[in-house]
């Protein structure tokens, strides 16, 4: 009898839960239309898998006595209908967060803006609120006077390109543009456009938009508030060398009023005088309209005070507005591989070196965008009035591209032709050697016995400023050397010393103390980074070891290959360093700050090897047609000879994690430094044979190319 009770009791629950479960699905499910052929999304599911568990008990306990039974029911029952009765009896689910105390604890702090976008995103999850409701919430935060930080105002559509997922934004600008950017990067940014979205379309539970759905549930904003990372529109203010610095035309203006100069008003002048003098803008007629196909953008000023205390105003376009094609927009710069090698074989060949900076060098471009501003108050008479952009201005994206084809235009009037062995470095036949110009966006670096007549000749078209023999170029010293060393032919040393100087103070104000002088290497012989264990950084130490690892790593491009190893054992934990990694890398701008004064001397004396035993190995029967490959469009060989001469080295299994082993090369050019390498080897080599076979096969690629880029020089 009770167990027929039992039974009737359980059919009527189901029944009841049957319609608590139909009246949620219809709640929660979205109607999917089926021209959009979308998969819809159901909550029921798991409920239904309670009830079916439910039932499974049931059976397995019917041979139990009636009591047991009844109190394990009782408890099945509970358990299942329980959180039910939450979700049906809170009404709004944040409500019921917010009065958590663990959940006040997380939100302590939060700006309104930020309360108003998570209560949005909760909105968003509750679709059984009317769509009227969502918008009011939608609203409100558009209403909030800090929406400025929110570049997006709407997501238009969705796209699969090249295996990234797209997505088409409406900008907040004033041409109320749209453009297709990546969607992971605007989520980490501002998701709630996505959301709303993917809401709309009832797609939220597809992929990608799935991987969002996490910000609709979760218990906390805390993993919310780190997603948005939102802009901080800045409210400290800015000095140089004692001077504020203004963030806008406005506060310059204000700044000359309380000053009782006009400082700054001079330098937007000057500024808007030059920007006449290189005719960057056509001024629209009254009556003319504006050409088809032309964008408004906006503009802005950035002010600088330089190191003699002069005020500097920069008109910079506002290009991110526009959208070009990639090939348009990027130009490349000489890498300082080739200025190393440009300075050996100008020691080499007796060529003097000369630099110069081709001043307001975007300016002399034509840019291909149809793009246009309207005047402001500091034009004077043109306020109102629409400035089409001619010239390639700084702040459009193809502005580099431009000055670029602008200066290779003239190069090659001049005679000079594109090395092979870098684009970006241009070479001309002149009698018994050839003269070189590197070219690094507006910084030039001319080699040739008479380098003034290059010079004068780019004068003609150009503005040239800091002519003459290169003291400093991107952060590297150019040291003459002394009498002792000029008798043994050596004239010049390339050094890293006014980089450190700069960086070492910086990085002890983050400190917050000095760097020990102490460190006699960079880093502890046997220490392994892979293997240390000590407490994770926190987010500012973590910054903090990034920035150093950046510095360090530019530091060995100009030449401090000293700490090659150390750096590159220590870049490797950059995403998630620890206290032990931090530290080391502290050492190591310790280490440099007691040794700042490292150079790489230029000895272009041809090197002699007839104390070392060559084996001359006859390879024809094995490689019977093998024969070196040589360029077919490579210059005639000019000057002096030049010997390469490499070390290689390798320290098996050093990683104890991986076992793998690391490689280190050094490369001379004669007796000159020039390349260096210092990285672990991609595969796991169980004997010291392998691994020096893997150092020796790296080593002979390095010299291949080496020796294409010399050919390609016109170097015997």
């Amino acid at each position: 009898m009770i167990e027929e009770l039992t039974r009737k009791d359980l059919e009527r629950e189901e029944e009841r839960k049957n319609k608590v479960t139909s009246t949620n699905k219809d709640k929660s499910e979205i109607v999917v239309d089926e021209d959009e052929n979308i998969a819809s999304r159901t909550r029921s599911q798991t409920k239904a898998g309670n009830f079916a568990i439910l039932h499974s008990k049931t059976e397995e306990i019917s041979t139990i006595n009636t009591y047991q039974v009844w109190r394990i029911l009782q408890g099945i029952l509970f358990f299942s209908l329980f959180p039910m009765l939450l979700i049906m009896g809170s009404g709004e689910k944040y409500n019921l967060q917010v009065n958590h105390p663990e959940f006040q604890e997380s939100i302590e702090g939060m700006n309104n803006f930020k309360w108003k976008q998570l209560k949005y995103i909760h909105e968003l999850e509750h679709l059984d609120k009317n769509k009227s409701d969502i918008e009011k919430a939608w609203n409100e935060i558009l209403d909030d006077e800090d929406t400025d930080l929110w570049n997006v105002n709407s997501v238009l559509a969705h796209r699969v390109k090249n295996g990234k997922f797209e997505v088409k934004c409406r900008w907040k600008d004033i041409n109320k543009s749209a453009t297709w950017v990546d969607m992971f990067s605007l989520a980490i940014q501002d998701p709630i456009p996505i959301l709303k979205y993917a809401t709309d379309k009832h797609i939220l539970s597809q992929k990608p938009f799935s991987y969002l759905a996490n910000y609709c549930n979760g218990d906390s904003p805390s993993g919310l508030a780190r997603a948005f990372k939102a802009k901080v529109r800045p409210n400290m203010k800015k000095y140089k060398f004692g001077i504020q610095v203004p963030m806008g035309v406005k506060q310059a203006f204000q700044l000359d009023i309380e000053n009782g100069n006009t400082y700054w008003k001079d330098a937007i002048g000057v500024e808007l005088k030059q920007l006449d003098e290189y005719h960057v803008f056509y001024v629209l007629g009254l009556e003319e309209q504006i050409p088809d196909g032309y964008q408004r953008i906006p503009y802005h000023f950035v002010f600088d005070v330089k190191f003699d205390l002069r005020r500097k105003a920069r008109l910079v376009a506002g290009g991110n507005w526009t959208e070009l094609e990639k090939e348009d927009i990027y130009s490349g710069v000489v890498g300082m591989d080739t200025i190393r090698l440009g300075i050996f074989v100008g020691e080499l060949n007796d060529l003097s070196c000369c630099a110069a900076d081709v001043g307001n060098a975007y300016l002399y471009g034509t840019t291909l965008e149809k793009v246009y501003i309207i005047a402001g108050p500091e034009f004077g008479e043109l306020e109102g009035r629409i400035l089409i952009i001619v010239k390639s201005l700084y702040g459009l994206k193809s502005s580099a591209a431009r000055w670029h084809e602008c200066l290779s235009q003239k190069l090659r009037s001049m005679g000079f032709k594109n090395s092979k062995a870098d684009h970006n470095l241009w070479i001309i036949e002149v009698d018994d050697h050839y003269d070189y110009i590197a070219t690094y966006v507006d910084d030039l670096m001319v080699w040739s016995k008479n380098p003034m007549k290059w010079i004068d000749i780019l004068q003609q078209d150009y503005k040239l400023k800091g002519i003459g023999r290169p003291e400093y170029y991107l952060g590297g010293n150019f040291i003459e050397l002394n009498e002792h060393w000029s008798s043994e032919n050596v004239r010049l040393a390339l050094s890293a010393e006014t980089y450190i100087n700069n960086i070492i103070p910086k990085f002890e104000i983050l400190f917050g103390q000095p760097l020990s002088t102490s460190y006699k290497t960079p880093m502890l012989e046997d220490y392994h980074p892979e293997v240390d264990d000590s407490a994770f950084c926190s987010d500012d130490d973590s910054s903090k070891y990034k920035s150093i690892i950046g510095s360090l790593n530019w530091l060995i491009t100009l030449g401090r290959f000293d700490v090659y190893f150390a750096t590159s054992s220590l870049s490797r934990f950059s995403m998630k360093p620890r206290e032990g990694h931090y530290k080391a890398a502290k050492r190591v701008l310790a280490y440099l700050k007691t040794y700042r004064k490292g150079k790489i001397i230029y000895d272009t004396g041809y090197p002699d090897h007839s104390q070392y035993d060559c084996i001359d190995q006859d390879w024809s029967e094995i490689y019977p047609d093998a024969e070196e490959e040589i360029p077919q469009d490579m210059p005639t060989p000019k000057g002096r000879k030049v010997r390469m001469t490499i070390y290689v080295d390798a320290n098996h299994g050093h990683d104890l994690i991986t076992r793998r082993s690391v490689t280190g090369i050094l490369v001379y050019l004669n007796n000159t430094p020039i390349r260096w390498v210092c990285k672990r080897q991609k595969t796991v080599e169980t004997a010291t044979y392998e691994l020096e076979l893997v150092t020796a096969r790296i080593a002979t690629e390095l010299i291949m190319e080496i020796r294409y880029q010399f050919r390609m020089l016109g170097v015997p």
